[in-house]
């Protein structure tokens, strides 16, 4: 059976609800009358968005220095007055200041950050979304192949196989799966033009894996820090090997009651914890904060992040091939490389990118 809609997007991750959210902003009216898919796998893939501190912070960024640093700037001064401060997602994003911890001396800074609890924060976006989407429809099927039907059509198929293979067809794709868009490329997408796969490889995405220690807690305990807090411990030395573990964290969300303590980076695509690494970095925060459980009695968590070229993330349109006319009848955008900062930089490149266009879905200038 075949579906069609306007717009089909894939991925359930902070990307994909970041240009759906500023997508609503920009154009209110016209996306009332667009049919459009939403498509995640959260039990097959499960997004990074999930699975990460989910920290907000300007500390250690200056204008200026870098176009990366400049970016940062902007993003973190755009969620910050558009979503930090928002009554709407007060239950979802908590304000703090980050405390440095030095071998010498103890430093607060003068920047505000923000904790955000990932499954509220997306419940809450998702709500508005489909508020102002009616024709909204999601599925939580993976994808099997992205097919390039012809000049003229994408075709998606799901699960099943002949009479219940599931067909989705649309002229407008985006794409936000940063795990799936690095590890299998050439294995979904199928039968697009060879100029796609070479603009496709230079975006140099690759994957890092980046694990955290977390434990929900209850309600009767008392934490020695203030109620929402975000620390950074300089340079971890490890009694039990040679290397130190630069700059570790630990976490304290009053929202939903959870300590983190983390984190590792790893050039990995696989979700499997740092085990030895987070235990050397819990024992150090056990010890500073008098923490009272053991190691086992937390979980593990690994998010698989996309780190593009000098660390910038892209929002863009994948050329393919245009009509006599000169443009191409159909539309491929992905979203990647958010690598740390998909909270931040997702919204103001999403922002940036309807900004520079006046209706959708129309030509675009490719925004990297």
């Amino acid at each position: 059976m075949i579906k069609k809609f306007d717009f089909i997007c894939l991925g359930g991750g902070i990307g994909v609800l970041a240009f759906l959210s500023e997508w609503i902003k920009a154009h209110p009216l016209s996306v009332q009358h667009l049919s459009v898919v939403l498509i995640s796998a959260h039990d097959y893939f499960p997004p990074c968005s999930y699975n990460t501190t989910a920290t907000v912070s300007r500390d250690g960024i200056e204008a200026g220095v870098s176009p990366l640093g400049d970016l940062l700037v902007k993003s973190y001064d755009y969620f910050s007055k558009e979503y930090g401060h928002n009554i709407r997602f007060e239950n979802s994003i908590e304000k703090t200041m980050k405390l440095t911890v030095g071998d010498q001396n103890a430093e607060i800074s003068s920047r505000e950050s923000f904790l955000i609890s990932p499954e509220k924060f997306h419940q809450t976006l998702l709500e508005t979304i489909q508020a102002s989407i009616p024709k909204l429809t999601i599925i939580h099927e993976p994808v099997k192949a992205i097919i390039f039907k012809s000049e003229k059509i994408f075709q998606l198929s799901l699960g099943g196989q002949g009479a219940n293979e599931k067909i989705f067809e649309s002229t407008c794709l985006f794409d936000g799966r940063g795990y799936a868009q690095v590890n299998h490329t050439e294995y979904l997408y199928q039968n697009f033009p060879i100029s796609f796969y070479e603009a496709w490889k230079k975006l140099q995405l690759k994957t890092v894996a980046g694990s955290f220690w977390s434990k929900r807690v209850s309600s009767d305990f008392q934490f020695s820090l203030p109620e929402s807090t975000f620390v950074v411990n300089k340079k971890c030395s490890s009694s039990s090997t040679s290397s130190s573990i630069s700059d570790t964290h630990i976490f304290w969300r009053k929202n939903d009651r959870t300590v983190i303590i983390g984190n590792t980076t790893d050039q990995s695509h696989l979700h499997l914890p740092s085990v030895k690494k987070l235990q050397t970095i819990f024992q150090q925060h056990k010890g500073n904060h008098q923490l009272p459980w053991e190691f086992h009695e937390g979980t593990l968590k690994t998010g698989i992040r996309t780190k593009g070229k000098q660390r910038r993330p892209v929002l863009a349109e994948i050329p393919l091939p245009s009509n006599e006319l000169g443009h191409s009848p159909v539309k491929f955008f992905l979203i990647s490389g958010l690598y740390k900062n998909g909270y931040s930089t997702s919204f103001y490149l999403a922002k940036k990118f309807f900004n520079e266009t006046e209706t959708f879905p129309v030509e675009y200038n490719t925004i990297v």
